[in-house]
């Protein structure tokens, strides 16, 4: 599943690259797995799924290092990565 995340990662960089003419050398995932959030702040996002995305005051907290999902209501699953490159 880690391989897959790092792929996923990657596509999305090159895909920045193109766009906004950066530098990109690599993406490292530093955790993946369930989240927890505080206070999220829900807000519109057509373009995806769900119609809307979740933004919380602060970064998420890592619950668990897993590649599976539970079938329960309200689970947030995710990773965090670093994009190494120009600009920094």
């Amino acid at each position: 599943m880690k391989g897959r995340l790092v792929g996923v990662v990657m596509a999305a960089s090159v895909a920045a690259c193109s766009v906004s003419h950066a530098r990109i050398e690599r993406t490292v995932v530093t955790q993946y797995g369930l989240f927890a959030m505080e206070n999220p702040n829900v807000q519109a996002a057509p373009v995806t799924a769900a119609g809307k995305v979740y933004m919380g005051q602060k970064l998420p907290t890592l619950i668990t290092i897993t590649d599976r999902v539970p079938r329960k209501r309200g689970t947030a699953f995710g990773y965090q990565f670093v994009v190494e490159g120009e600009p920094k």
